[in-house]
């Protein structure tokens, strides 16, 4: 089972040096000015989003049932629409608890959704097997970071900057074949979570200061350290899957492919994010592989990479669109021919101390490379003192 250290339980570091308080303001201007979250829509989701809209305005309301504790409400209008993710739309309701024993509560609704394109050549009955099956694997990958760390409250990660689900919930009454306008089917789940503004993906291009990127790294670098800790690996780190709010705080979302670390399980990924051994075991056609913290540090600098340099380390733009094949071919023969250092040329600005950490975590030999949690004290007192210029 998955066991709290003495770590886990600790305050986090306070970040509130003058290049966090900076980097909030900074961030928080960011959002302000950010193209509304519905520039980004196809014509498809478009429909489907103000078809849900509408349900809404004229009264609709979704009753579920949590499947932690089977406690039934009720959530309602007003919606705001929040984004739309790969497996589900996201929007702000009202949480209303029966006999009203509390104030209604506003959380983003991510409800998961599903392109009808997808289901079309499927029989009735294919159809009908797929649907349920969708909607159980939503169950169980929303609820993995709350079963993982079962001690651990959704409060208590929020803190370390880790997002977990305020909860999972099965709708009631809604039927089978339940529409958002002509192009997605609704699924009867949902996952509840605070609300955030948008993905690090959206804004990674915004023009961040250097000051809201020195923040967003510390509470990264915090908040990765921190789960390795309590002995989870979360196998899915890019900038999509970090959220920032109106404040400027930066956390981790999306526990979908999280596992215990030290295991053997399925082998998920996204592909331009992914450590090379990791990449070598899917083209030896391995099933399985052990959960590693090599393996998150080496995405988080990826990811790092992408927020102050906007490129991958290793390979261009066009090259990590390649099919999946190619582009882990050619991470794999990098590894064992040339193993190139980071190219920091492009990185405008870049603290040295956050070189340092990026180089550390994109070591080819894994048993070379650097640790969230071993590096967190040294990476924290280094740039505290940073100046908060932008």
């Amino acid at each position: 089972s998955f066991m709290q250290s003495t770590t886990s339980l600790a305050t986090p570091a306070d970040l509130n040096a003058p290049v966090d308080t900076q980097g909030q303001l900074d961030i928080n201007s960011v959002l302000k000015n950010r193209p509304p979250a519905e520039a980004q829509l196809s014509p498809r989701e478009i429909a489907a989003k103000t078809h849900f809209e509408a349900m809404f305005a004229k009264g609709l309301q979704l009753t579920v049932e949590s499947i932690f504790t089977g406690e039934t409400f009720t959530l309602t209008k007003p919606a705001r629409f929040l984004g739309w993710g790969s497996t589900a739309i996201v929007f702000g309701l009202h949480r209303v608890k029966a006999g009203g024993a509390s104030a209604p509560q506003q959380l983003a609704a991510k409800i998961n959704v599903r392109s009808l394109q997808e289901l079309q050549h499927l029989s009735s009955s294919q159809k009908k097997t797929a649907l349920e099956d969708i909607q159980e694997r939503f169950l169980r990958e929303e609820s993995s970071a709350r079963n993982a760390l079962q001690h651990v409250t959704p409060e208590t990660a929020l803190e370390h900057g880790v997002l977990f689900p305020v909860d999972v919930c099965r709708i009631s009454k809604l039927f089978s074949g339940f529409r958002a306008g002509n192009s997605y089917v609704i699924l009867p789940v949902l996952a509840l979570f605070p609300v955030f503004t948008c993905d690090l993906q959206q804004v990674v291009k915004s023009g961040l200061s250097r000051a809201a990127k020195l923040y967003i790294t510390r509470q990264l670098l915090q908040a990765v350290a921190w789960l390795h800790a309590n002995g989870v690996a979360h196998n899915d780190l890019k900038l999509e899957n970090v959220l920032l709010s109106a404040e400027g705080k930066a956390v981790i979302a999306d526990f979908g492919f999280a596992v215990k670390l030290g295991t053997a399980s399925a082998i998920q990924f996204t592909a331009p994010y992914l450590d090379p051994q990791t990449a070598e075991a899917v083209l030896q056609k391995k099933t399985k592989t052990t959960a590693s913290e090599e393996r998150d540090a080496w995405a988080l600098a990826t990811l790092l990479f992408l927020l102050w340099c906007g490129s991958f380390p290793y390979v261009s733009d066009e090259q990590a669109d390649l099919p999946t094949s190619d582009l882990l071919k050619l991470l794999v023969t990098l590894g064992k021919t040339e193993k190139p250092a980071p190219n920091f040329h492009l990185c405008k600005d870049l603290p040295p101390a956050v070189g340092h950490l990026v180089t550390g975590f994109l070591q080819w030999n894994s048993d070379n490379r650097s640790r969230p949690g071993d590096v967190l004290d040294d990476f924290l007192a280094a740039t505290v003192s940073e100046g908060a210029s932008a």
